[in-house]
């Protein structure tokens, strides 16, 4: 892709491949070299340690995943710098759902999900890495879990992909260990034990392997890996049915009285714990709370397969606001790597053009890892930039339409049991790193899961110059990433671009950093001198209007053409139904939806449930009979609606079972003109607005609610009931999640 009629402040992100020194100090060289380590360790006696989960059919993957990062939490000190005195206790069935690459949701398939692994039947390492490094996990909610052993409440159903509450946690590093064939690489693990608490690891679990709490496999057992647990310490000395002592403590996922603790011990020269090259020690490292606003990738399914023939590579992305990028991540395929990265403002001519910066350095182990930019770098909108990284070893990590093999607690493991073992005749499949994704089937069939990519977003260098993935498959994107944190010209926050913002800049045109006129808010991109380059951001955002976080969407309805209607604030695009028409030039504000008051709507994703606390919904109408809905939620009732007589303003929300009453109005809005209706709700009272007015106030001390998406211009029974659909025009609809003044 070539950029053309750039500003010269645009930058180039760069995916510096994966400098684990930075930020954390044992990261910096092999742990191998470290210290003399203890022949006994215990993180339970340092309270680093989240208490024993009880799964739920096959996500073992997930508790140990969670487990894993909740200790790593714990032991780096970030929770309790976030003044929380509880455990950490995250969301094992989020993962469950939304790891993307099951049959309920693969935001790479449209219509998403379909096909791929089965909820609650499997997934891996891997699968956890891409959730993970794509932004959309780990998530902390106090909703995800109940009092006891057993998480249930998200569990039986889905729960939202994003919601206001979540604490999304990011894992910066994410590494992959083995002991080594004769345990020569041991102390690697130890030492991520000491450093980053427990390590998530696997096993192949057999009643016939498990004697007095100790369990061994024999290395010439054929059994493959069935059940995900985490080490949590070992002991030297430990005597197991192995030839040899020594073994690591374990923290299982069936129960706290299983096995009396919840707990037992799996010999250091057990076949697959430690000694699986995918799943026999992964350690995740630097949990904390999202830091990033926006996280720029194309690799949706992360690591399925590796270009082993390729040490340079380049992503290209392209942003849609102006924003500065604070870090970058990616794989690497096997140990010390050394990489070069570097950031470019063009590609011309099959060349990477405008040099912006350049990092290099090395990297001890294999997996995913984030680095922090020395200099930050501001892109523009609509101004692509390319991240270019050169690796010495393993070739480039890429996501491809692939087959997922690894299937820990997979098909058929172990029906719903809240404690005990399942049964001992569990099998998975298997692969390895060198041939990820290919034909590696034991007996069956494997999950296709789709990945999809376009031209001009990766590129590889071959002898005769670059490449596009796209051409050699046409389902590829490489696993370069640039994570970015927004920046805003809207320098006196009147939630639009404009001369006001021009006039603060001015007032400190020429300062740096210590001057007495010196504003810290007009230097756009943080360079310490508001200049030229600070002028040229604020240009890119000139009369664009800057949205408040607490709208949660907003479908503006001014498309011309499609089936889309966008969401401007977040990811919530909704979908037309029926012959509903666009009418750009019939709308309130620009365009607007023609309705016909038959079988129109337009559905949407999930945005909130009223349960969950206050909200705002406002739109613009014209048209309309009595009876027909504005905005209903699937699976609840219509939040606005002309009343069935008059058609006069109302709405249905209110206290679930029969005590609540719906809430009405004496303003008409189906008289042919415009109207702007809304509704608030604080939690206490639900207040109806026509064009700026009170209308209707009721008190109710809850909402009734519903976890799905919501339909505008029909009934929220069977996607709208005889007579509710919507006749006539609706614009400008957004969602709110307080209770605002509109």
């Amino acid at each position: 892709m070539v950029s053309s009629n750039r500003l010269s402040v645009k930058c180039v992100v760069l995916i510096i491949a994966l400098f684990v020194g930075m930020g954390y100090a044992d990261k910096s060289a092999d742990t191998r070299n470290s210290d003399p380590l203890p022949p006994a360790y215990d993180l339970r006696e340092l309270g680093y340690v989240t208490p024993v989960k009880s799964q739920t059919d096959g996500t073992c993957w997930c508790h140990g995943t969670m487990a894993a990062i909740e200790s790593n939490l714990l032991i780096s000190g970030h929770w309790s710098s976030l003044g929380r005195t509880n455990w950490p206790n995250l969301a094992e069935y989020h993962l469950d759902w939304w790891n993307g690459f099951n049959q309920y949701n693969n935001d790479d398939m449209v219509p998403t999900g379909g096909t791929g692994l089965v909820v609650h039947e499997g997934g891996d390492y891997l699968v956890a890495a891409a959730y993970i490094g794509r932004g959309d996990g780990a998530v902390n909610c106090a909703r995800a879990n109940s009092d006891g052993q057993v998480d249930s409440p998200w569990y039986v159903s889905a729960p939202a992909k994003y919601e206001q509450d979540y604490e999304v946690l990011y894992v910066r590093d994410i590494e992959w260990y083995t002991v080594g064939p004769n345990l020569e690489d041991i102390d690697i693990i130890k030492k991520a034990v000491v450093t980053h608490g427990a390590v998530a690891t696997c096993m192949a679990y057999s009643a016939s392997f498990l004697v007095a709490g100790k369990h061994y496999q024999s290395p010439s057992d054929g059994m493959l890996p069935n059940h995900s647990v985490t080490i949590v310490g070992w002991d030297d000395s430990m005597v197991t049915q192995a030839p040899m002592p020594g073994a690591w403590l374990i923290k299982n996922s069936w129960g706290r009285s299983w096995n009396g603790t919840g707990y037992f011990w799996i010999s250091y020269y057990d076949k697959h714990c430690g000694h699986d090259p995918e799943m026999g020690a992964v350690s995740f490292q630097g949990a904390q709370l999202n830091p990033y606003d926006h996280i720029y990738y194309h690799d949706y399914h992360g690591w399925r397969d590796t270009k082993t023939d390729c040490n340079e590579a380049f992503n290209v992305f392209i942003p849609r606001r102006a924003e500065r990028v604070v870090a970058v991540s990616f794989y690497t395929a096997t140990d010390n790597v050394t990489y070069n990265a570097t950031i470019y403002d063009r590609f011309e001519d099959g060349q990477l053009l405008d040099e912006l910066t350049a990092q290099s350095g090395t990297i001890a182990h294999r997996g995913l890892h984030t680095v922090d930019l020395n200099t930050p770098v501001v892109v523009t909108r609509n101004n692509d930039f390319y991240v270019y990284v050169e690796l010495s070893a393993g070739g480039h990590a890429y996501d491809r339409t692939s087959e997922v093999k690894v299937l820990l607690d997979g098909p058929n493991v172990g029906p719903t049991y809240t404690e005990g073992p399942p049964p001992p005749d569990i099998h998975i499949w298997s692969f390895n790193f060198d041939t990820l994704g290919k034909m590696q089937l034991e007996a069956s069939q494997g999950a296709l899961v789709p990945s999809t990519s376009e031209p001009g977003q990766s590129y590889y260098r071959s002898d005769s110059g670059w490449r596009d993935l796209y051409e050699f498959d046409n389902t590829a994107n490489f696993c370069i990433k640039a994570l970015a944190v927004s920046i805003g010209a809207d320098l006196n926050q009147d939630a639009v671009t404009d001369f006001a913002d021009f006039g603060v800049l001015a007032s400190a045109w020429k300062t740096e950093a210590g001057d007495e006129l010196w504003d810290p808010s007009s230097d756009l991109n943080r360079d310490n001198a508001v200049d030229a380059q600070d002028i040229a951001i604020l240009a890119t955002q000139w009369l664009q209007q800057v949205f408040p976080p607490d709208l949660v969407a907003y479908w503006k309805l001014d498309e011309l053409t499609g089936s889309i209607a966008h969401d401007s604030v977040r990811d919530k695009d909704g979908t037309l139904n029926g012959d509903a028409l666009w009418e750009p030039t019939a709308g309130k504000v620009k365009g607007a939806i023609q309705f016909d008051g038959i079988d129109d709507y337009v559905s949407t994703p999930f945005v909130l449930n009223p349960v969950d606390g206050a909200f705002s919904v406002l739109a613009w109408v014209k048209g309309g009979g009595p009876g027909q809905a504005i905005i209903s939620q699937a699976g609840g009732v219509n939040w606005l609606a002309a009343g069935t007589s008059e058609g006069k303003l109302m709405t249905e929300l209110k206290a679930a079972g029969r005590f609540g009453t719906p809430l009405s109005s004496e303003a008409v809005i189906i008289d042919g003109e415009w109207h702007r209706v809304g509704l608030t709700w604080d939690g206490t009272n639900r207040i109806l607005y026509v064009d700026g007015v009170e209308v209707a106030k009721g008190t109710e001390s809850t909402l009734g609610g519903s976890a799905s998406g919501l339909y505008i211009g029909a009934g929220s029974v069977g996607r709208g009931e005889p007579g509710s659909f919507w006749s006539g025009l609706i614009d400008d609809v957004r969602i709110y999640d307080r209770a605002i003044t509109p």
